[in-house]
């Protein structure tokens, strides 16, 4: 978020009390028949419709990883628990007792990853990196 000026503690303070310590009456008020009139205080800079813009964030693509050496068929055990959760069929397939993912059907929609019953889940869902190779 962008504002026009540097805005400091102070800065902030008193922008948000000088309503109420002056009552809203600025010294440039005039008096008429029925009183004095009172000017509506000016917005803080960050409270202004011009200092504020709305930026898109960027999209960001996830994909499921295993770790081999936390996930229970490391220790010899049939656990297939992340291949029956995920609503993705084939995205996650058993490679003979390890789960392995297939990048190109993952999603990233994250339902294996608290479904893993290992102490230490073995399932995590990142953020997918930019490939840095390009095509001929």
């Amino acid at each position: 978020m962008s504002r026009d000026l540097p805005l400091g503690r102070r800065d902030f303070l008193l922008a948000r009390l000088r309503p109420v310590l002056a009552g809203a009456v600025t010294a440039a008020a005039t008096h008429t028949d029925s009183g004095p009139v009172i000017d509506a205080p000016l917005a803080p800079p960050w409270a202004r419709s011009s200092a504020r813009r709305r930026v898109p964030l960027p999209t960001m693509a996830f994909l499921a990883t295993v770790d081999r050496f936390t996930c229970l068929a490391g220790a010899g055990q049939l656990c297939s628990v992340c291949v029956e959760r995920c609503p993705e069929p084939g995205a996650l397939t058993l490679d003979g007792l390890y789960p392995m993912v297939d990048s190109e059907r993952c999603t990233g929609c994250g339902a294996c990853e608290p479904a893993c019953p290992a102490p230490s889940p073995a399932i995590r869902v990142l953020p997918r990196l930019p490939s840095k190779r390009t095509s001929p």
